[in-house]
C-alpha cells in the first residue's frame, strides 16, 4: 500500500444532493381550535417535493485497518438548504398549500468500510446519521444516508 497505514486522520469535503420521497401518499393531521366550542378537526397533509442540497466539511479516524480493509468513523460540519413543497387540509379550519426554502445547519455522524483492489482504487460502503436544524418550518431533520461506490485517489498519501 501507499504509506496509508501511518495516516490516522482523514479530511473530508463534500456536497450532498437528496430528493426525498415519503413512505405515505398522506399524513394524518389533527388541528385544535380552542375558544366557547373548543373541537378537534382531522385532515391531512400532503408533501409533494422534499429536496435537501448540503456541504460538508469534517474529519474521519481511522478504527481499523486489516491490510487492504478499513473501517473509518468521521464527524461533518453540515450547511445547507431545504425545499418542501406541501399541502395542508383540515376544513373548515386550515387549508394551505406552500413552498418553503429554509436554511439548514447541523451534524453528520458516519461510519465507512473500505477496501483497496488497486494502488489508487477503493470500493466503500458508508452509512450516516444526519441531525440538522432548521431556521423556520421545522426546528428538525434527520435522516439516515448510505451508499456504495468506487473512489480514485487523486492525491497519494506521503510518508
Amino acid at each position: 500500500m501507499d504509506g496509508s497505514k501511518k495516516v490516522r486522520f482523514r479530511q473530508r469535503f463534500g456536497f450532498i444532493y437528496t430528493s426525498m420521497q415519503p413512505r405515505l401518499d398522506s399524513f394524518p393531521t389533527y388541528v385544535y381550535r380552542g375558544g366557547d366550542d373548543p373541537k378537534f378537526f382531522a385532515g391531512k397533509t400532503v408533501y409533494s417535493d422534499l429536496k435537501l442540497i448540503m456541504i460538508y466539511g469534517g474529519v474521519d479516524l481511522k478504527i481499523l485497518e486489516l491490510s487492504r480493509f478499513r473501517w473509518y468513523g468521521g464527524v461533518n460540519i453540515v450547511f445547507g438548504l431545504a425545499k418542501m413543497t406541501y399541502a395542508r387540509d383540515a376544513h373548515p379550519v386550515i387549508i394551505e398549500e406552500d413552498v418553503v426554502n429554509e436554511g439548514l445547519g447541523g451534524f453528520m455522524f458516519r461510519t465507512s468500510f473500505e477496501y483497496s483492489f488497486a494502488r489508487r482504487f477503493d470500493v466503500f460502503a458508508v452509512l450516516s446519521k444526519s441531525s440538522l436544524v432548521g431556521q423556520k418550518w421545522s426546528p428538525f431533520y434527520g435522516h439516515y444516508n448510505y451508499g456504495i461506490g468506487l473512489s480514485y485517489l487523486l492525491i497519494p498519501d506521503f510518508e
